[in-house]
Order: structure tokens, then sequence, then C-alpha cells
């Protein structure tokens, strides 16, 4: 713990000398422009991502039909992890890394973690480090490689392809950025708010062992007819707009927002660091000063653990069902929806001694500027004292690793299953 306490203090110290994130009216934007016919908002090279409208028509939720911002980043990002097993004990590459909308500034993220743009160097500056043990087979075993999907509330079907590569090899590392961590050092990291990145935590989830206890209160053809008939039940139907016509939104000299002052915002950055591959940008982020939430509830059937897992609709996902936690709320203080209000409540009203896991994490800070979401998983003693409705479905753990291997899960699940493997290593 002392090397885990020493890091973060060295975290904190470059956080404060390194690097400055500022919000800039829109009209000091560099490099962005709105377009004049649309109104949506471009890099000037076109690449990276925009920002555009879209219209949604669903009978999901409550309201069947809203407009709103959308991220539109068509390119496959890589979130990659290197692996290395010395003495028995498996050991993780991790990379401290600075993103705007960091709420700490430095935060722990995957051996590479960067989008097509940046790994091509559209910014011509420096390369991604490490990028040839994803790319290229010859240097590393691939463990894991698989497509998984980003926030579907706030991207339009983004994916990024969530790697893990095993070496043998010594490799050089700058300290000062990369560092080898145990299983048991990943434990120590995940108890402190807000030091592993969200995507940090999405790969590692995708590395979760089976346990030996799997007597699953259904079997996996069940779980997969269950998704079928949500696919088959909930209509979701999206169109990518001109952002100039999404009605309920207002632009104004700092930030395109609800004109409720609900949801979330679009603001404007301008960067100063000396620890990226360039040294200053501007570009367009999504704010929310509201907390998120989201929890498992867990409970022993049948001498197994097992997750109670929510079937949900995501604007800008391209599958119309994914998995997501218990509860997932982007303002948990906001309670809406009378299922999940049932469900947040036997999660915040737990007995202490019941809640396995309560920390605050960030989301991606590339893009989203300094969000949080309250990651809690609460176990009770008997799964039949809650009322289950049709899109809930108890998963045991095991039918969480294979699930979560194939693409069904969302980020939000990810992140908060990567939070339970860090702290049950049994």
């Amino acid at each position: 713990m002392t090397i885990i306490n020493d890091l973060y203090n060295k975290i904190i110290a470059k956080s404060r000398d390194d690097s400055k994130v500022e919000e800039i009216p829109f009209n000091a934007l560099d490099g962005w422009f709105f377009d004049e016919n649309s109104g949506n908002l471009y890099h000037e090279t076109k690449k990276y991502f925009s920002v555009e409208g879209m219209i949604v028509k669903t009978n999901f939720y409550q309201v069947d039909q809203w407009m709103q911002p959308i991220i539109n980043q068509p390119e496959i990002g890589i979130l990659g992890l290197i692996t290395k097993i010395v003495d028995n004990e498996r050991y993780f590459l991790l990379q401290i890394k600075f993103e705007p909308g960091n709420i700490n500034t430095l935060q722990f993220s995957p051996t590479v973690q960067a989008t097509e743009s940046n790994y091509r160097r559209t910014h011509a500056g420096k390369k991604t480090e490490f990028l040839e043990y994803f790319i290229d087979d010859k240097k590393s075993v691939i463990l894991y490689d698989q497509l998984q999907s980003e926030q579907g509330g706030r991207f339009y079907r983004k994916r990024n392809r969530n790697i893990v590569v095993e070496i043998k090899d010594e490799i050089h590392i700058n300290k000062d950025i990369f560092n080898w961590f145990s299983q048991g050092d990943l434990m120590n990291l995940f108890q402190i708010d807000n030091l592993v990145n969200m995507d940090l935590r999405s790969v590692l989830c995708c590395m979760a062992e089976k346990k030996t206890n799997n007597n699953t209160l259904r079997t996996n053809n069940e779980i997969i007819n269950w998704i079928s008939k949500l696919k088959h039940k909930y209509k979701l139907d999206t169109q990518i707009i001109s952002l100039k016509n999404i009605q309920g939104w207002n632009k104004t000299e700092f930030e395109i927002k609800n004109e409720e002052n609900k949801y979330f915002s679009i603001n404007a950055v301008k960067v100063n660091t000396n620890i990226r591959e360039i040294n200053k940008w501007c570009q367009p982020m999504i704010k929310d000063k509201r907390l998120g939430f989201v929890g498992f509830i867990i409970c022993n059937i049948n001498d197994t653990l097992h997750f109670l897992v929510q079937g949900k609709c995501e604007a800008g996902s391209r599958d119309k069902i994914l998995l997501a936690p218990t509860v997932q709320s982007s303002a948990y203080k906001e309670k809406l929806d009378c299922h999940q209000l049932l469900y947040m409540d036997i999660i915040l009203n737990s007995p202490l001694e019941k809640v396995m896991y309560d920390v605050l994490h960030s989301q991606e800070g590339g893009r989203f500027y300094h969000i949080q979401d309250r990651h809690i998983i609460v176990k009770i003693d008997n799964h039949k004292t809650i009322d289950i409705i049709d899109n809930y479905f108890w998963f045991s753990h095991n039918q969480l690793v294979d699930f979560i291997k194939h693409g069904y899960f969302n980020v939000e699940a990810r992140s908060l299953l990567a939070c339970f493997n860090a702290i049950n290593q049994g």
C-alpha cells in the first residue's frame, strides 16, 4: 500500500504543476467550427468527433420522444492493456494519463488509450507508446479482443476495441508515466475516488475469471430468450438530425443546454499540458453537474453469487437492448422512473454491513467534463423478497463473464463489475 500512496501523491503533485484546463466561449474554440447549414460542431480536419442532433422515439421510458445533442465519433479507438506473469502472479502495465475532463486531472488508464485520430497522429504530435503490441500479433499473445460499447445516452453507436495482450520479454518504461501493478495493487487503487479511469475499468472487466460455483437460477438459453423478448417488446427509433434543428435546447455564449436546465450540456475547453502528445488544444465536451449512480444488487442463490441485471434501451446504442446495472441514473437525486426508484431505495437503505462497495468514479475524461458516478454494490439475504419486473433478470457471476465477453453489457455495468472483481479475488 505504501507504493500506491506514493504514486497517488505523485499524481496529485503532477496534476497541479503540469496541466491546466479552462472553460471558454464557443467563439474561442480554436480548430473547431459550427457548420453554417447544419449548425453541427466539427473539428477543422473533420476528424476526431462531431456534435450533432438526434431525435429519439421509444416506448421504453416514460417520455416517448425527445431531441438531444449527441457525440458522433465513428472511429473505433483502442483500449489496450499489456499484462505479464511474474513469479506466478499477473501484473498489468498501467498509464498515468491526463484527460481534460478528469476531476483530479490525472488518472490511471490502460497501457494504450487512443482514438483512431490520435494513434494515426492527426494532431501531428508524439506517437502512441506501445501501440505496436496491439497491432502486431508477433510481439504479443492476445488474451482478449472484443468491440465494446460506450455511453449510449451520449455517443451515437460508439465502440472501442478492448484488448488485452500478454508479453514475456522485458520492456523499457518511463516510470513517470507507466507502472506495473499486481491484482492486489488494483484492489487498493479501486478504493480511491476518481483514480481508475473508465477506460481501464472497461478493459479490466473483460479479464474477469469464472468462479467454481455455478448453480445458476436460469440457463444461458433462458437469458437469451429474455433478451429477445425485450427486443421485441421495446421500440427504439433514432435519427441523426442537424444540431440547429433540435427543439428544447438553446445555444449560449458558453454552452448548448436544455431550456429547462435539465440533463447535460455541451461546453468548450482550452487545454495546456506538457504530458500529452501535443501541448495545447481546444475541444467541446459534455458537462453534467449532477451526480450519477450505478448500482448492483447481488445475492447468493443456490450457493452461487447472482447479480440483478437490467435490460435497458439506450438512445445512441447499436443494439436496442444492452445489459445494465440494477440501477443506472445520470442524476440519482432526480428519481423519475418508479421501477428504478424501487431498486434504488433498496440499495440506498441497505445497512452498512451489506454494502460491499461504495466509491465515486469519473466518466471518460476525454469527452466528459467533471462527470462522476457513485458506484455501489449491496448484498441482500433473500432474492425472493424483491419483486422482479420484466426487464430484470438474475445472472450468476459466471454468466456475467460469458455475456460481457460477447459485448452484451453496457459500459456502466462493465465499470461497476470491474470494481467488484477488484475487491473479490477469491
